[in-house]
Order: C-alpha cells, then structure tokens, then sequence
C-alpha cells in the first residue's frame, strides 16, 4: 500500500456550511508516494506523456530548467546559430562531438565532456567549495496533468554543480588558437541565451595548456577551455484530487 501524505489545505479551498451537521471540503489535494514517476525531456521540462503543459495551467512559475544533455545541446544550438550567421558553409563547419574528435578527422573538431558533478552547493562563497550542499529536489511549481484531469503534477527541481570542458581541435596551432578565441567570444555572447534557455548559471574557468595528438592520419592540436555550469534535472510526481469530501459532524446535547 501506498503512503500518503496530505497536502495543505488552504481557506480558500473551504466550501460555505450547508448545515450545522455537514462540513463540506473541496479540493483537497492528496500527494500518493511512491506514485507514478515521470521524467521529463531536457529541453520541455513541463512534457508529460509526450503534451506540453500549457503555461496558463502553472500555479507557481519558476521558469524553464536545462540538466547537462541540455546545456550541451544548447551549446551546439549556439554554435550552429554563430556559424550561420557567419555564412559558413556546412561542409567548411567544425563538428560538434562528445569526448574526442573521430581519428579521420579532415578539418576541426569541438568536443565537450564533463570533468565533475556534484549536488550544488547552498551555502555562502564560490559553487563547488564542499560546503553545504543542496540533496534533495525543491517544488518548483504544481501544474495540472494534461493526461488525468483529476490529477496535479508536482514538478521538482534539483541543482546540481558542473565542471565541463568544451576542446577545440585543428590540425595546425594557428587554426586551433583561433577556433579556441572564437569559441570564449561565442559562450560570452551567447550566455544570456543559455540562461534564457534554462541555465541557472554559467561561469568561465580559463584555458588549460595547450596540446597535442597524433593519430594514424592526422597531427591533431587542441585548447581546452573550462567552464562551471549550474543545471536542474527536473522530475514529476503524480497527485491526485479529491474533488468533494463530505464529514458527517454529530452535536451532542450533552
């Protein structure tokens, strides 16, 4: 059997008194755990079942929210958008891979991975400083489910504190310095679009030592550039609503 633990009851969720003996409750809003589970998509987070909650139906707005594979996403959104801008044609583009660029490579190469994660951090002073740290997911908003018209989704969100690396590789120094500058230019330009996006917060590390590769076919140079990042994984928890209560009251004379 499932635990249940109610949720609040507001005055304004009280019906009138309809007779001295009757009270009348609606709205009661039943939170069932463990419940149904739901994960929603990096870049909707309000998708439930495949439909997009509206808007119109949220009760606490806390914006959109972007986990890793989104940000990551995002970034290549990014640089597909700057390149287009720039008219470079597609087949001139550097490719955007995860880790390491493929070994035949014929041009450049930006790769992202991610060097540390950790619970995010609450407690005053710079992120990731293993002071107090943020465990459990916070309700962000209470929507309606647009699949089970008697049921609240209770959407969570938990923070979470990233060190990722975005490398950029050439086969000559010249090419992969100025891919590296292009690239710094790009995700300052960009930020208020990561933010826009869901990104809790972005902030640049620096540049580690320049490097090298040497595959069967190719001398290939890299400039990795560091970056902290603040993303949400969002997750749902089903409810469902008692839509009338009726408590019998009996008055004794006594």
């Amino acid at each position: 059997m499932h635990d249940k633990v109610p949720g609040p009851i507001r005055t304004d969720q009280l019906g009138d008194l309809t007779e001295p003996q009757k009270l009348l409750i609606a709205e009661v809003i039943e939170h069932q755990f463990p419940g149904s589970r739901l994960e929603s998509s990096p870049f909707t987070p309000l998708v439930v079942n495949q439909r997009r909650v509206e808007t119109s139906d949220r009760l606490v707005s806390a914006g959109d929210a972007q986990d890793l594979d989104g940000f990551f996403s995002l970034v290549n959104e990014a640089i597909q958008d700057r390149l287009t801008r720039e008219n470079i044609a597609e087949t001139d583009r550097p490719i955007y891979v995860e880790a390491y660029p493929p070994e035949d490579i014929r041009s450049e190469a930006i790769t992202f991975k991610l060097i540390k994660r950790e619970p995010a951090t609450t407690s005053q002073g710079k992120q990731m400083n293993h002071g107090r740290q943020d465990w459990r997911p916070k309700l962000r908003e209470i929507v309606s489910d647009p699949s089970h018209p008697n049921k609240k989704l209770y959407v969570y969100g938990l923070l979470h504190d990233n060190v990722i690396e975005l490398c950029c590789w050439a086969r000559t120094n010249k090419a992969a310095n100025a891919r590296a500058l292009w690239l710094e230019r790009l995700m300052d330009d960009y930020r208020w679009f990561l933010k826009y996006r869901g990104v809790s917060e972005l902030r640049y590390e620096g540049r580690l030592a320049d490097q090298h590769t040497e595959t069967a076919e190719n001398k290939l140079h890299s400039r990795p550039l560091r970056y902290y990042v603040r993303t949400e994984r969002i997750s749902t928890w089903s409810a469902n609503i008692v839509t009338q209560l009726l408590l019998g009251v009996t008055i004794s004379d006594s």
